[in-house]
Order: structure tokens, then sequence, then C-alpha cells
């Protein structure tokens, strides 16, 4: 498995090297890593907590999408990200394969602070970020809608007997996003989720609330979440955040406070605090970001 991977890698080099010489100029591919210096109780530590790369090619009406990726939480295992394929018909894309779940798409938008923490759902593992399956996506005036049909693939395993249905809807008028999603897969007794997130945009503001319910068996989980990023001159940006997670009677509350610094247009940098169930960590998170291609 690990010669399986080097060579992927050697791979997407080859493949920068020939966008790079514009043999394929329909061509993009990127790189994307997240660290953190962890200032803690115990100990001071630096990670790498995500490092990706992703391909992707533009043929007509076809597109093709492929993308590895090293994270921390899976104990430095490389792991192949997304790997499909969609074909664009009129008024709706078909994409084929390991793809994005879109609940995350427009909350992560507006919320710009991935690098620093998760948002709610993603944190508490109420949802996966990628499925193997086929989806459907496309608009009817300004609605946009988003169907899929998935195995419950969470990257490592395929379950095949827990198969999910999901959708979502988003409706973007001038400055505010609002989306409504829901999910339900089949494992020991029914899983049901319900998202709805509302997002504002501007120059100097961004703020969101996301909510969400998590039905299974007799457990029964909601939470929610509120930011807000203020822009400075000089590339600084100030950054806030709550969140409040109960399941059965026991609840607990996130809080995370932080500067942001645009160090270059690949570099980002963040000194942050966060308070999870009243745990204090220090942190200075960074982004770095590169694109090579159309």
């Amino acid at each position: 498995m690990k010669n399986i991977f080097i060579g992927l890698w050697i791979s997407i080099v080859i493949i920068w090297l020939m966008m790079a010489l514009n043999i394929y100029p329909q061509s993009n591919l990127s790189l994307q890593v997240f660290g953190n210096y962890h200032s803690g109780e115990k100990n001071n530590s630096f990670q790498f907590t995500r490092i990706n790369t992703t391909y992707d090619y533009t043929a007509d009406d076809v597109t093709y999408k492929f993308g590895v990726e090293n994270d921390q939480t899976t104990k430095n295992q490389m792991y192949i990200k997304d790997a499909n394929i969609g074909y664009n018909i009129y008024i709706a894309n078909f994409i084929f394969g390991l793809q994005k779940n879109e609940l995350f798409t427009p909350v992560e938008k507006v919320y710009d602070h991935r690098f620093v923490d998760k948002t709610i759902i993603d944190y508490r593992n109420i949802q996966q970020q990628r499925d193997l399956g086929l989806s459907i996506a496309g608009s009817i005036d300004i609605l946009q809608y988003w169907v899929m049909y998935g195995n419950n693939y969470n990257g490592f395993t395929d379950n095949n007997n827990t198969k999910r249905f999901c959708f979502q809807f988003k409706l973007p008028m001038n400055n505010f996003i609002v989306s409504l999603f829901a999910d339900k897969r089949y494992e020991m007794s029914p899983v049901v989720t319900y998202e709805t997130f509302i997002g504002y945009t501007d120059k100097l503001v961004s703020a969101g609330m996301e909510g969400f319910q998590y039905s299974y068996s007799d457990i029964n989980t909601y939470g929610v979440m509120a930011f807000m990023n203020c822009k400075f001159p000089y590339g600084f940006t100030v950054t806030g955040r709550v969140d409040f997670n109960k399941t059965i009677n026991y609840g607990t509350m996130l809080y995370l406070f932080g500067i942001d610094y645009q160090l270059t247009k690949s570099l980002r940098i963040e000194p942050n605090i966060i308070c999870d169930a009243n745990r204090y960590t220090g942190r200075v998170s960074l982004e770095y970001y590169i694109n090579i291609g159309n």
C-alpha cells in the first residue's frame, strides 16, 4: 500500500510539471497545507494537521477530479480524498465516484477558517466529509439543489449494507446565503441528520449560524454554531466563534477567538485560543495554499 501512494505522489508531481509546461492547459493542480503549534497544559508541539493535493481536468462537458490527503487524525495515514468523474448536461451536473459532501460547502466558504478548526458538524463527527456514490446538482432559477445516493463510505471502509440518501437546497441572495440539508442512512437503526445554515458576507464582515439535529435510535443530539470574522487594514482579520452541543442531558460549549494575518497570497497564520468543555488550548494555526493551472 505504501508503494502505491508513493507512485501516486510521483504521478502528481509529473502532472504538475506537465501543467507548468502547458502540456495540459485545461488542468488544475492545488496543494493545501494546514498546521498547528500547540501550547497545552503538558507539552508544546507543532504538527501538520492536514496536507492534501487535488488534480482537476476539464474536457468539454466532462470533468475529472483526483485528490490524496494526509490527515493527522488518521495517524499520518495517506488516503484517497477524491476520485470522481462529472458530466454536465443542460440543467444538471452528474458526478460519480468519491466526492465531497456538499453539506460543508456553504458554511466552510463563509466561515473561511477551516485551517483553524472544523465546523461544528465535522468537529462532533455528525457527518463525514466524503462519500462514494452518485450525485446530481443544478438550479431552478436562483434555487440551487444537490441530491446524492451514497455508499456511506468514510474513506477507509465501505459499508455496502448501509446506503444513504441526502439532499441540500441553497438560496443565495445578494450578500446572504441560506441552505437546508437532510440525510438518512441505515445502520442498526435509521440515522437522520437535519442541518440549516444562514450566512452573510461583504468586504469587511462575514458571519453565520449553523444548527443541526442528529437522531440515532433513542439518542438525539443537537447543536448550534455562531461565528463572525471582521477584516481590518494590512491583512488582519479578527475571528470569534461559539458552539453549543447537547446529547441526552449533557451539554458542552466551545469558544474560539483568533487574529488572522494574511502574510502572503498563499500563507495565512492565526494565533488563537480554543476552549472546549472548559479545557483551554493556545495555538498558532497556518494555512499554505498554492494553485497551478487555469
